[in-house]
């Protein structure tokens, strides 16, 4: 390891280490102190250190590399989660000036939040696999259907599957009414 990565390790170890000693303090802290002892939130917060405290501060895992040796030190916390949703939160304050998202996380594809990698310059490089731009990769792959299988399948006057089923509803005009009259 060089001299860098001995103390950055070196660093860490002492953080976690503090910061060991920082939540082990705060425990004892509440036990002696009445106020903090009386206190559901912190007695609630203490049970889950006491349970969960080695898991919390198991050490680094080192993994051997064509480099050589990486000291990983794995985050105990969904912080990256957190920002991304933070970042979402703020960025839909902004455009719509409606603080409550839950709307548009509901509505929001399931795979949306994978689209954030593509701001990470290795995730595109692995992606693009030494294409320029996703243009340039598209544009190098083989098509799945022949231009007589795409014409084929291009129907617009096929139903999908589900509608059938709705469409053979009796009482389907009134609901449509109803749902018209009832738009929130």
């Amino acid at each position: 390891m060089d001299d860098f990565g001995s103390d950055a390790h070196a660093w860490a170890e002492r953080a976690r280490s503090n910061i060991r000693e920082g939540v082990m303090a705060f425990c004892s802290g509440v036990n002696k102190d009445h106020t903090l002892a009386s206190d559901s939130l912190c007695l609630n917060m203490v049970k889950q250190i006491d349970k969960y405290l080695e898991k919390l501060f198991n050490n680094p895992m080192v993994v051997n590399t064509p480099e050589g040796s990486v000291t990983l030190y794995l985050q105990r916390t969904n912080n990256i989660l957190d920002q991304f949703f933070r970042e979402l939160n703020r960025g839909n304050r902004r455009k719509t000036g409606n603080n409550a998202m839950q709307r548009m996380l509901n509505n929001m594809l399931v795979d949306a939040p994978l689209v954030k990698n593509l701001d990470n310059p290795d995730y595109m490089a692995l992606l693009l696999n030494d294409k320029a731009d996703f243009e340039e990769l598209f544009a190098s792959m083989n098509p799945l259907f022949s231009p007589k299988e795409i014409q084929l399948h291009s129907g617009v006057d096929r139903i999908l599957s589900g509608f059938r089923k709705i469409i053979r509803l009796r009482a389907l005009p009134e609901h449509m009414i109803w749902l018209a009259a009832n738009d929130h």
